[in-house]
């Protein structure tokens, strides 16, 4: 069990650490232009079909993109598909998100409240026995930020240097 949690924990140090790949980088600069962004989505849905599989990091990056540009028909697949599959979670939203009020308090409250409580329950159903693991990767990365911070403090102070 501890080897499971220090492997965990060395994973997600590991993907935290390097936070822009190339993939990132291309997905983030793609996604500007209406033109651009249906070029990238025609290609996600065909890296999907040749995989066999789906890409829950290309998803999430889409959500601000498809509802910026008005493709809401496929925002609601995609989250739906993420909330069903990997367990998408309103509590770890930011708020920042583009479309946060449109499906907290919105126009698509409704729509998503529905969706969320069916789709969620049965995320839930199939991976309950997860939930201990994924609390503890969250609390890493809020003490992560917290450790960041506190350094970033530290090392704005006048006269320190590097060994004190």
């Amino acid at each position: 069990m501890k080897k499971t949690h220090f492997t965990l924990i060395l994973c997600f140090i590991c993907f935290y650490s390097v936070s822009q790949n190339t993939r990132d980088v291309f997905i983030h600069d793609s996604i500007s232009s209406k033109i651009e962004y249906a070029i990238l989505k025609k290609n996600i849905l065909k890296l999907e079909g040749q995989s066999g599989g789906y890409e829950p990091d290309f998803k999430y990056r889409l959500l601000n993109s498809s509802f910026t540009h008005n493709d809401i028909l496929f925002f609601k697949k995609e989250l739906s598909l993420l909330v069903e599959k990997y367990g998408f979670n309103v509590a770890y939203m930011s708020g920042d998100e583009k479309y946060y009020n449109a499906i907290m308090k919105g126009d698509l409250s409704k729509w998503f409240k529905k969706m969320y409580l069916k789709c969620h329950t049965k995320w839930l159903k199939n991976n309950f026995e997860k939930q201990i693991d994924l609390r503890i990767l969250n609390e890493l990365a809020m003490k992560d930020q917290l450790v960041n911070s506190y350094a970033a403090n530290v090392s704005q102070i006048p006269g320190l240097d590097s060994i004190q």
